[in-house]
């Protein structure tokens, strides 16, 4: 798409969501129960805040350009991570990124399906007050480590 991104606005958003998300914590599970990013490419800080930047630079490029949802074309999905890209029911640009659970783990634990789930949402009008500007987004990060089960 290629968008210049206006820092001004999207600096503090970006940063208070990778503070707010506690990447120490998904580090220890991610070590305690064997989930990597790939086979001797374990998790570490600096991988989940490097995902966690390339996933919301997108994310925030697409918002700007009114993405659709539509099917992404090669070219413009990211290189490095393999990146689920969709727009939710609720009209959220959602980007998803699933982790490989390694063989030496425990069989009795197969419902896991460990991914990190980032939304870029929009407050609505009566969650609060009086809003700091007018653009209302904010990026919510969630860190799921079992699949759903029926």
């Amino acid at each position: 798409m290629g968008a210049k991104i206006d820092w001004n606005i999207w600096h503090k958003r970006v940063k208070d969501a990778i503070a707010a998300f506690q990447i120490e914590d998904m580090v220890a599970v991610c070590n305690r129960l064997n989930i990597a990013f790939d086979v001797d490419d374990p998790i570490t800080y600096s991988g989940i805040v490097e995902l966690l930047n390339e996933a919301m630079e997108w994310m925030i490029e697409h918002y700007e350009n009114k993405w659709d949802g539509k099917e992404i074309p090669e070219e413009d999905k990211n290189k490095r991570f393999n990146f689920n890209y969709y727009i939710d029911d609720g009209g959220f640009i959602i980007i998803e990124h699933h982790f490989k659970k390694l063989d030496d783990m425990c069989e009795d634990i197969e419902f896991l399906d460990p991914f990190l789930h980032i939304a870029l949402s929009k407050l609505k009008p009566n969650d609060m007050e009086e809003l700091e500007d007018e653009d209302d987004t904010y990026f919510s990060i969630d860190f799921i480590i079992a699949s759903q089960m029926w």
